[in-house]
C-alpha cells in the first residue's frame, strides 16, 4: 500500500516549474487566440496534473513490463489514424473524438523512450552487439516509417534526435553512432526529388534557405513572426489585438512564442528560457541518481525531447531553422501534447520518487 508520506519525496521545484510553464501557456493561448480556447488548455492542464498525480502511486518498476504492449498499441493507433483519419493540414495525424483531438504521435514519443530505455537495461552493456543494434533499430525504425507516413515532419525528427541522444549517452560506438546519422542524411538526399517526401515538407526548406522564393507562405509567417517579437521590445506591448495572429495562421500553436515574444517582450522570452533551464537541470539530477539504467535512460529521454523541442521551436519562430511544426513543450496549445508530456514527467518524478528502496506494504 502506497504510503502518502512518499510524496514528499516528489522534485517540487521541478513540478512547479512545469505547472508555471503551463499556466504561462494559458495566458498566451488566450492573446493568441480567445477565451474559449484558453478555458480548453486549462482544461487539458488541470487532467494533466490529475493523471500525473495518479502515476506518481505507481512504482515505475512495476509498469516496466508493460512497455512492450503500450508501444505496440502505440504503434497499431499510428497506422489506425493514417488508414482511418480524416485529413487536416495535409496530414492524417488526429483522431476526432467528440469536440477532441487525440493526436497519437505525441504519446508515440514517450512510448518509444519506454522502448528504448527498456531495451537497453535489460541488455546491460551489450548495446553494442549486433543482436541489440538490430534490436534497438527496430524499435527506433518502426515507430519513425508510421508517424512520416502521416505525414508528420516535426514529430519525426523529435522522435529521431531523442533515440540518437539515449543511443548516445548510453554509449553505443561512436563509429556506429556517425554511420546511422550518415545514412539518414543520405537516405533523405537520395528521396528528395521523390514522391515520398510531402512537397510542403520542401517548401519550408526552400523557403528557410530562401524567404523570398516562399513570400507568401511559411516565409511570410516566419518573417511576421520576427516582426511581432521586435514589436515586443524588452518589456513586452500592451494592446486588446495580437499583430503575430493577424498574419501567423493558428499562433497558439507552433509560432507560440512569437506571441510570448510580442506580449511579454525580451524580458519574458529569457525569463520562459530560464524556466526551461531549471527544469533540464532538474530531470538531468534525476538521472544521475536513479537507481537503475532504465530511469536514468528514461530521463535524459525527456531531456533531448524538451531541449530539442525548445530550440527548435524558437529557432523557428526567429528564423534560424526551417518550419517543421514543433510545439513549445507545455506551452503550446494542443490536449494531446500536454498530456502525453505530463505523463513524461510523471515518470520523471516517479524515478526520483523512488531512487532508494522504498516499502509500501505496512
Amino acid at each position: 500500500m502506497f504510503k502518502f508520506r512518499q510524496l514528499r519525496k516528489i522534485d517540487f521545484i521541478l513540478l512547479i516549474s512545469v505547472v508555471i510553464l503551463c499556466l504561462y501557456g494559458v495566458i498566451n493561448i488566450f492573446y493568441a487566440t480567445n477565451f474559449n480556447s484558453a478555458r480548453k488548455q486549462l482544461l487539458f492542464v488541470l487532467i494533466s496534473c490529475i493523471t500525473l498525480y495518479i502515476i506518481l502511486f505507481i512504482d515505475y518498476s512495476y509498469f516496466k513490463k508493460f512497455i512492450p504492449i503500450i508501444y505496440f498499441l502505440n504503434i497499431a493507433l499510428l497506422i489506425f489514424t493514417k488508414l482511418f483519419s480524416k485529413e487536416i493540414n495535409g496530414a492524417n495525424a488526429w483522431i476526432q473524438i467528440g469536440n477532441f483531438t487525440l493526436q497519437p504521435a505525441e504519446f508515440m514519443k514517450i512510448s518509444l523512450i519506454l522502448m528504448i530505455s527498456k531495451v537497453i537495461d535489460e541488455g546491460s552493456n551489450k548495446i553494442n552487439d549486433k543482436k541489440s543494434i538490430y534490436k534497438l533499430a527496430f524499435y527506433i525504425l518502426l515507430p519513425l516509417i508510421a508517424i512520416v507516413i502521416q505525414p508528420d515532419m516535426g514529430m519525426t525528427i523529435v522522435c529521431f534526435v531523442m533515440s540518437i541522444g539515449i543511443l548516445f549517452i548510453a554509449g553505443i560506438n561512436i563509429k556506429i553512432f556517425f554511420a546511422g546519422s550518415l545514412l539518414s542524411i543520405f537516405s533523405i538526399l537520395l528521396v528528395w526529388d521523390t514522391n515520398l517526401l510531402p512537397e510542403y515538407w520542401k517548401n519550408r526548406i526552400v523557403s528557410f534557405l530562401n524567404p523570398a522564393l516562399d513570400s507568401m507562405g511559411n516565409g511570410l509567417q516566419v518573417s511576421q513572426s520576427k516582426i511581432g517579437i521586435g514589436i515586443g521590445g524588452f518589456m513586452g506591448r500592451n494592446g486588446n489585438s495580437s499583430y503575430v495572429s493577424q498574419f501567423v495562421p493558428e499562433p497558439q500553436n507552433d509560432f507560440i512564442f512569437s506571441i510570448i515574444g510580442e506580449y511579454w517582450g525580451f524580458l519574458g522570452s529569457v525569463l520562459l528560457l530560464v524556466v526551461y533551464i531549471i527544469i533540464i537541470m532538474r530531470v538531468l539530477k534525476i538521472a544521475r541518481t536513479a537507481k537503475d539504467k532504465f530511469g536514468e535512460l528514461f530521463c535524459i529521454g525527456m531531456v533531448f525531447y524538451i531541449l530539442y523541442s525548445v530550440f527548435q521551436n524558437i529557432g523557428m519562430t526567429i528564423g534560424l531553422i526551417p518550419v517543421t511544426g514543433i510545439n513549445l513543450p507545455f506551452v503550446s496549445y494542443g490536449g494531446s501534447s500536454i498530456l502525453s508530456n505530463m505523463i513524461g514527467i510523471a515518470i520523471v518524478l516517479n524515478i526520483n520518487m523512488r531512487k532508494q528502496s522504498i516499502v509500501f506494504i505496512d
